[in-house]
């Protein structure tokens, strides 16, 4: 597990998640690229009232790079991971939010994220598969909604 500073820290308004510690631990290994945090958000109507998501970029040259979505609780105690809800191997670069949105779109118990991929010899540089996912709590974890497009995979 890698234990990497965030390009970018926490954010604090009163929908997003509050972290009190800068170490987290995020199991996400980019090669040597810099890792970005591009968005955190607590997720209401869960069987634990800390449950929070990171949404994390290995970020390119270009600003782009394959996410990753981690799942948290953020007691007390400090942040500790509960799921790899989405990994880098699963080839989706997150594609940004509306205008004023937030990244992750939190609705109660679950969330959903834009994201682009590659199919065929399609280069990094241009994506040609768009998707939003969705992820619901369930039995203690979040599931997937629905099932991801085709594409190829990631890192």
């Amino acid at each position: 597990m890698l234990s990497s500073r965030p390009a970018t820290s926490w954010p604090s308004p009163s929908n997003r998640a509050s972290i009190r510690s800068r170490a987290v631990q995020y199991p996400v290994d980019c090669h040597g690229l810099p890792l970005g945090v591009l968005g955190t958000a607590r997720i209401p109507g869960t069987s634990r009232p800390d449950v929070t998501v990171v949404l994390v970029q290995c970020l390119w040259e270009d600003g782009t790079g394959w996410g990753s979505v981690l799942s948290y609780s953020t007691a007390k105690a400090g942040p500790k991971l509960l799921q790899v809800v989405l990994s880098l191997r699963e080839g989706w670069t997150p594609t940004g939010a509306p205008a004023g949105g937030s990244v992750i779109a939190v609705r109660r118990g679950g969330f959903a994220i834009h994201v682009a991929g590659a199919k065929g010899n399609a280069p990094r540089c241009c994506l040609n598969v768009f998707a939003t996912l969705s992820w619901q709590w369930k039995d203690g974890r979040f599931e997937e909604v629905g099932q991801q497009p085709k594409h190829d995979p990631g890192a």
